[in-house]
């Protein structure tokens, strides 16, 4: 199954999302605690895409594509804003105080440690795209 929603830039946005989420990790048969996982990460991608590539302008749109088969979701997500090079994000320092801590990074973070895998790419023309993906565990 897939389905692919085309969304303002815009914080309201990110109900949509998390709604067709839940939707598709019922598919896949995720636990409550990797659907929570998938969940943080989505929303932490979209809203790096709304908020740093977007500047949360409601006029322009970003893509929302989720995937699923019968262990695997697989989420997307597009947008052609500001652009970024991932090799410039500073690692996190888990270290210091919340209050000590550079701001930035800790959203790329999340996502690589929440999901299977996260790939961060630039296509040809400044197309931003983030591709997450994250297995059922079955127990049995």
């Amino acid at each position: 199954m897939r389905e692919k929603l085309t969304l303002p830039a815009d914080r309201n946005s990110l109900a949509d999302v998390s709604e067709l989420v839940e939707r598709y990790a019922g598919f896949v048969h995720l636990s409550v605690t990797e659907l929570h996982d998938v969940q943080v990460a989505v929303a932490e991608a979209c809203t790096n895409a709304i908020v740093h590539g977007l500047h949360e302008d409601s006029s322009r749109t970003f893509e929302f594509e989720i995937e699923s088969d019968y262990n695997t979701l697989t989420i997307t997500i597009r947008e052609n804003g500001t652009p970024y090079v991932m090799e410039e994000v500073a690692p996190v320092d888990l270290t210091s105080t919340w209050m000590n801590r550079k701001i930035g990074g800790l959203g790329i973070y999340l996502i690589n440690e929440l999901m299977d895998s996260a790939k961060f790419s630039t296509e040809p023309g400044g197309l931003k795209v983030v591709r997450m993906t994250k297995n059922a565990k079955r127990v049995g």
